[in-house]
């Protein structure tokens, strides 16, 4: 994908998609610089009220996005190639979401570095 604006209609196509069916879990969408290249990556958990957004470095270490702290501290089952299952805590707000994908996709080397 080339712009945010497709990164976004695929998120929002993929949840469409896990919603008419009914599915038992979230969409995942993962972003890479090119094929079989996971490392400085985004992988997006696509939530009804916020995304989570996972940075994997060079280094395959893994940070996650934060959000306010939830009283209910449920776990969302997220769909990548596995089940994955992340806090409610780290979803963050649809726009900052994709301002955080936006800022990657321009500045990846930088932003997390």
């Amino acid at each position: 994908m080339a712009s945010v604006a497709e990164v976004v209609a695929e998120a929002d196509q993929a949840a469409y998609a896990y919603r008419a069916e009914g599915a038992d879990c979230l969409p995942g969408v993962s972003l890479w610089r090119g094929v079989d290249l996971p490392e400085n990556s985004l992988s997006l958990a696509i939530g009804p009220s916020g995304w989570a957004v996972i940075h994997t470095d060079g280094e395959f270490f893994q940070t996650v996005t934060r959000g306010p702290r939830s009283q209910q501290q449920t776990r969302h089952k997220v769909r990548f190639d596995d089940l994955l299952e992340i806090p409610s805590d780290c979803f963050i707000g649809r726009g900052l979401a994709i301002d955080t994908v936006s800022l990657w996709m321009t500045f990846s080397d930088d932003l997390f570095g």
